[in-house]
């Protein structure tokens, strides 16, 4: 059974996990994140099976959840905790509209990107049908994938008010927040 603790406290561990599992042009600063971490809306999801950590969430909810980062962590992989644990966060919040990844596009030269898509494809997530670009000084397209919860299907203004939202909180240290937000469709 997977157990969600909700704690700030082992943020340096996470954190330095995280420099080894994502893309350094995905990463906020750590700056950054001391900021979101005040925030009651962007929460950190320590993800534990039989009293031991496994992985982390971090994500921002408000009508959705957007997962911002998730990870399990590298002793824990490939044994089914990945599934594991997203099924239990969306029955956590099976009261939301719906739960949004962040996800590499495919690179054929990196058999990750393609994985990835896999599996958050076999939980059931599909294309938002949103044309997304990630909020970085230098914004990069993505794909934005949504798993139904209230909504079954997703609904593209609604998911689009959400990002605007969404942005302004946890991107707001992007000068150029405004223009990226307009070249989301």
């Amino acid at each position: 059974m997977i157990k969600f603790v909700y704690d700030n406290t082992l943020f340096d561990i996470l954190y330095s996990d995280m420099q080894l599992q994502f893309p350094e042009n995905e990463l906020k600063s750590v700056i950054q994140f001391k900021k979101l971490i005040k925030n009651p809306n962007y929460q950190i999801i320590n993800c534990y099976s039989d009293e031991k950590n496994i992985g982390y969430l971090f994500g921002y909810i408000d009508d959705y959840l957007l997962v911002d980062y998730f990870a399990v962590f590298k002793q824990f992989q490939s044994m089914g905790f990945g599934t594991k644990v997203l099924n239990a966060l969306f029955e956590r919040y099976s009261y939301l509209k719906g739960c949004l990844f962040e996800v590499e596009k495919i690179d054929n030269s990196n058999i990750k990107t393609k994985k990835r898509q896999e599996f958050y494809k076999r939980l059931g997530c599909v294309d938002s049908g949103i044309n997304y670009l990630y909020p970085a000084p230098e914004p990069f397209s993505m794909d934005l994938l949504y798993y139904p919860l209230l909504f079954k299907a997703p609904q593209k203004e609604s998911i689009i008010h959400f990002i605007n939202t969404y942005f302004k909180v946890i991107h707001s240290d992007i000068p150029s927040i405004e223009n990226i937000l307009q070249e989301i469709h």
